[in-house]
């Protein structure tokens, strides 16, 4: 039976997922802040040391893992900048692959543009809403993200 040693790391571990585990929480744990929401995207580079019980050793050929920004749940934010004009940045986070629906509306609930319609994959998404894409007056619009049985509405400021 062999096991393998993290190095730099005194744990002996014997099982491929929790090596996974264990070297994700320890790299990102040193080199990025984490909130309890999402992980930050990173590229992790290690090396195993394989140990025999006769004392013999042997590293791995250098191993990359690329992390995504793992998304626990949904999360439409503040568009910024708010006020706007010509263009804000309207960000969101989905958790699991869906269809997605962003819509603009004025203030009398009347739908002015469906931004998004489609589907799209699991992370965070960025929208860049132009006033030279819509016929926009200066005013206050409302913006709702449908996904699965998740919606939520924020506010938006435009000023000419």
């Amino acid at each position: 039976m062999k096991y393998v040693q993290i190095i730099n790391q005194s744990d002996l571990i014997t099982t491929s997922e929790y090596i996974l585990y264990r070297v994700i929480f320890c790299e990102i744990h040193q080199k990025t802040h984490i909130n309890s929401k999402t992980f930050t995207k990173a590229k992790l580079n290690f090396f195993l040391k394989q140990l025999d019980f006769d004392g013999n050793y042997e590293y791995s050929d250098k191993i990359t893992v690329e992390l995504g920004e793992l998304v626990k749940e949904y999360k439409l934010e503040q568009n910024y900048p708010n006020p706007f004009n010509p263009s804000t940045e309207i960000k969101f986070s989905i958790p699991q692959n869906s269809n997605v629906k962003l819509e603009l509306f004025n203030m009398l609930g009347e739908k002015v543009a469906t931004l998004i319609n489609q589907e799209m994959t699991a992370g965070s998404h960025n929208y860049q809403l132009s006033i030279s894409n819509y016929q926009l007056s200066s005013g206050i619009y409302l913006y709702k993200l449908q996904s699965g049985n998740f919606v939520q509405t924020r506010k938006l400021m435009l000023i000419k």
